[in-house]
């Protein structure tokens, strides 16, 4: 199951209460079975990282190899660490 939509779920939760958000990403990416739900809720971090933008401070921690939408959402918040 794609975890995408949790993740959006608790941005949005970060969002409505102005709170500092730090998120930690370590995965190889979607699996081929996810198909396009996983590009779909992809699409939904990324619109949740862009609201979030100028409202609250977002802050990535990039640990181990990642691919795909784990490389993308770290760049689009204030502040990325790779450990």
């Amino acid at each position: 199951m794609c975890m995408c939509a949790s993740i959006s779920r608790e941005l949005e939760k970060v969002c409505f209460t102005s709170n500092l958000c730090i998120t930690f990403s370590t995965t190889a990416g979607a699996r081929i079975q996810e198909g396009t739900d996983s590009l779909a809720g992809d699409a939904d971090i990324f619109q949740c990282n862009v609201d979030a933008s100028g409202v609250i401070l977002q802050i990535s921690v990039v640990m181990g190899p990642c691919a795909g939408g784990a490389v993308y959402s770290p760049a689009m918040t204030n502040f990325s660490f790779m450990v």
